[in-house]
């Protein structure tokens, strides 16, 4: 990750690029997806590192002996699931970036559980 900041890749988080790439491991048809950047590729590198932001959270697990395997966990299929509706993933920024500038994945992810959860609650939907 240190060669990634020395030779300039962009180290700041993209929410549209990490949902495009959620999007990818999803539709693979691999359940394990491996990918290692080739060196002085800035968007293979800027993948790698979303995908490693998106592990760090527990949506995606990086496997195998050297890494570079990832796997969607259960958390990331919930958050995919969020993500693919349109309106909910635009409320689900909007809504975040009202509180904080800068949102964490997390605080995405919660907000969108938020949102989900009272939609069934005015639907009539106990969640208790």
């Amino acid at each position: 990750m240190a060669e990634m900041a020395i030779r300039g890749v962009d180290m700041r988080r993209d929410d549209e690029l990490i949902r495009q790439y959620m999007f990818e491991m999803e539709d693979s048809p691999e359940w394990v997806v491996w990918f290692m950047p080739d060196e002085g590729n800035e968007e293979e590198e800027a993948k790698y590192y979303h995908l490693r932001l998106l592990a760090d959270e527990g949506f995606l697990q990086e496997t195998g002996p050297n890494g570079c395997n990832f796997r969607i966990t259960n958390a990331g299929h919930d958050f995919i699931g969020m993500m693919r509706d349109e309106g909910l993933w635009k409320q689900m920024k909007i809504r975040a970036s009202t509180v904080v500038p800068r949102y964490g994945l997390r605080l995405l992810f919660e907000v969108g559980n938020a949102i989900v959860r009272n939609r069934l609650t005015e639907l009539g939907v106990p969640l208790n």
